[in-house]
C-alpha cells in the first residue's frame, strides 16, 4: 500500500514537472518571437509564435487567453511580414472563433428563461385564450428549444476548426431567430384575445425576453436583432395596423 502510493507520488510530481517544463519552453518560444518582431526579424517572430501557438491549444483549455494572444501576434507578424491579407484574416477568424465560442457558452441561460417563460404564458393563459392556438405554439416553442440544446451538443462535440465556424454561426441566427418569431407569435395570438392583465402579462414578458437577449447574444449583436425582430416587429406591425390609437403603443414596441 504504501509503495502504491509512494509510485502515484511520484508519477504526479514526474507529471508536473513536464507540466513545468512546457511552459517553460512556451514562455521561451513566446519570448524569442516577441523579441525576433521588435528587431524586424518577422519570419522569424512568425515561427516561433506558430509555434507557441501549438503549444498552448495542446496544454491550455478552449477559449484561454493566451491562445487568443498567440493567433493575435501571429497576425501582427504575418502583416509585419507583407502580408497584410493573411494577417488581418488571422486576426478576424480568431475574432469569429471566440464569438462563436462565447455565443453557445452563454446561451444555456437563455434556453431555461424562455422555457420556464413560455411554461408560465401557458399556465396564466390556459383558460382565457383558445387551446387551439396555445398548445400548438407551446409544442413549437417547445420543439424549437431543444433543437437549440441539440445544436449546442452538437458543437461541444464537433469542436469545429476555425476555417469551419461560419455554418455553426448561421444554425445559431437561425434558431435564435426561430425563437424570437415564436414569442412575436405570441404576443400577436394572446394579447388581443386576452383580459387586461393577462395582456400586461404577456406583453412584459415578450419585452423582458428581448431585452434579456441582449446579455445572451452580446457577442454578435446582429444575432440580437434578428431576435428582437422576430420578437416585437409581428407585434409592432399589428398594433400600426389598428388604428390611430394604439400608434404610441406601436412606437413603444418598437423602442
Amino acid at each position: 500500500m504504501k509503495r502504491c502510493r509512494k509510485e502515484r507520488r511520484e508519477k504526479e510530481k514526474r507529471e508536473r514537472e513536464k507540466k513545468e517544463g512546457q511552459k517553460e519552453i512556451d514562455r521561451k518560444m513566446y519570448d524569442k518571437g516577441v523579441a525576433l518582431y521588435a528587431t524586424g526579424d518577422h519570419a522569424g517572430a512568425l515561427v516561433h509564435h506558430r509555434r507557441a501557438l501549438e503549444m498552448r491549444e495542446r496544454a491550455l483549455p478552449e477559449g484561454h487567453p493566451d491562445i487568443a494572444d498567440s493567433h493575435h501576434n501571429i497576425g501582427l507578424a504575418l502583416g509585419a511580414a507583407g502580408d497584410a491579407a493573411a494577417g488581418a484574416a488571422s486576426i478576424d477568424e480568431r475574432l469569429l472563433v471566440e464569438q462563436v465560442r462565447l455565443l453557445y457558452a452563454q446561451t444555456t441561460g437563455g434556453l431555461i428563461a424562455s422555457a420556464i417563460g413560455a411554461g408560465g404564458l401557458a399556465l396564466v393563459l390556459w383558460d382565457m385564450v383558445p387551446r387551439a392556438q396555445l398548445v400548438p405554439w407551446l409544442a413549437l416553442m417547445c420543439l424549437v428549444l431543444a433543437a437549440r440544446v441539440v445544436l449546442i451538443r452538437l458543437y461541444r462535440h464537433a469542436k469545429p476548426a476555425p476555417e469551419a465556424v461560419k455554418p455553426w454561426r448561421a444554425w445559431f441566427a437561425l434558431a435564435v431567430g426561430a425563437t424570437g418569431l415564436l414569442w412575436g407569435a405570441a404576443l400577436v395570438m394572446f394579447f388581443p384575445g386576452a383580459p387586461g392583465l393577462q395582456q400586461i402579462y404577456v406583453a412584459i414578458l415578450v419585452v423582458t425576453m428581448a431585452a434579456g437577449g441582449l446579455v445572451m447574444f452580446a457577442p454578435a449583436f446582429f444575432i440580437y436583432a434578428i431576435f428582437v425582430a422576430g420578437a416585437l416587429g409581428p407585434f409592432a406591425a399589428w398594433i400600426f395596423f389598428q388604428g390611430t390609437e394604439f400608434i404610441i403603443l406601436g412606437v413603444f414596441a418598437t423602442a
